[in-house]
């Protein structure tokens, strides 16, 4: 409600001037509404001072904003006659007020109607669906050149079977005389356990196709060091690539070799972890569910990414619960 300063003849000098509000009330055309600008002129009247206003003996009213929307010739006598009236709610036809039934509520849509051919059959069940599992990126077709990190030995010809097989084997070490290292002839031999046939190891297509040359001996470099093909005193190795040079696809190459082969057919590699900055953990879960290897790819060979972040500590203890119990998993935690 906009306000209006009236004299106080007009209004009986019913209320007690204020001298905070104290602007004229002048009509204002439907084009300058909501603006302060005034119709006569086209520029707001400067405010009276505070002075001027304490001497002077206007009141404040409350005015209706149609007046100050409208210009008074613009108003018709049905707008000017329900200006002053009081709100009302719109009437209503009773004929058209639809009133509550309880009756209503036992109604329905009822049965649909069976077609005079229909007739009851016997029950089938339904088919089941046959487990799948996750459907695998589709490979686009590329060429590279293979990477084999290590073939399994040649078997022996049949001449250095035979000998092998005719030299007596040497006696145990403190036996005394060719009695110690000959079994009775009745002892049971012990049962051999099932060999799984050594396979070569190599890099998947996928991977190997990114590799340079210097990525691809920086591979067979971590694989000969990690399978202890390496004659030196130690365990492991430390990749020392300048920045730029693709240690993380290497990184990434040989892990997946060796958690999904070995040289005995089965997985050299069960569980691995990455220790890298908080910052870059999940730079890294990207690297192996987005980027290099993909998440369907790790599902079907049952491989769990596990990204440990800035976490509470209950969270991080069943994550790490989680990496140990686990199959085979990747566990990716800041150090």
């Amino acid at each position: 409600w906009p306000v209006r300063v009236d004299s106080p003849a007009n209004t009986g000098a019913r209320r007690r001037p204020r001298t905070d509000c104290c602007y004229p009330a002048e009509p204002m055309r439907r084009s300058s509404c909501p603006s302060v600008v005034r119709a006569n002129g086209g520029k707001p009247p400067p405010p009276p001072s505070r002075s001027s206003v304490a001497s002077s003996t206007a009141v404040v009213v409350r005015e209706s904003m149609c007046e100050l929307a409208y210009d008074k010739d613009e108003l018709t006598d049905s707008m000017k006659g329900k200006l002053k009236q009081a709100f009302k709610l719109p009437s209503q036809d009773p004929a058209k007020i639809q009133s509550w039934n309880p009756d209503l509520r036992r109604k329905s849509l009822g049965v649909a109607k069976r077609p005079s051919s229909w007739t009851p059959g016997a029950f089938t069940a339904p088919m089941a669906l046959p487990l799948v599992g996750p459907a695998m990126p589709a490979e686009e077709e590329y060429t590279f050149e293979e990477l084999v990190l290590w073939r399994p030995p040649e078997p022996e010809t049949g001449e250095s079977a035979a000998a092998a097989a005719a030299s007596p084997p040497a006696p145990a070490d403190g036996a005394e005389g060719s009695d110690a290292a000959v079994p009775a002839p009745d002892a049971p031999a012990a049962p051999a356990a099932p060999e799984t046939p050594a396979t070569a190891v190599s890099v998947d297509g996928f991977l190997c196709r990114w590799l340079r040359e210097h990525q691809r001996e920086g591979v067979q470099f971590l694989f000969d060091c990690c399978m202890g093909l390496r004659d030196f005193d130690g365990m492991g190795c430390i990749l020392a690539d300048d920045m730029g040079l693709g240690k993380t696809l290497q990184s990434i190459a040989i892990l997946w070799t060796l958690m999904t082969q070995g040289m005995d057919g089965r997985p050299a590699v069960t569980h691995t972890i990455v220790a890298c900055p908080v910052s870059l953990v999940t730079n890294w879960e990207s690297e192996l569910n987005t980027k290099w290897i993909k998440e369907a790819r790790l599902r079907a060979k049952g491989i769990q990414v596990i990204a440990v972040a800035e976490a509470k500590k209950e969270d991080v203890l069943k994550m790490v619960r989680r990496f140990t119990t686990s199959p085979s998993a990747v566990l990716i935690i800041s150090y």
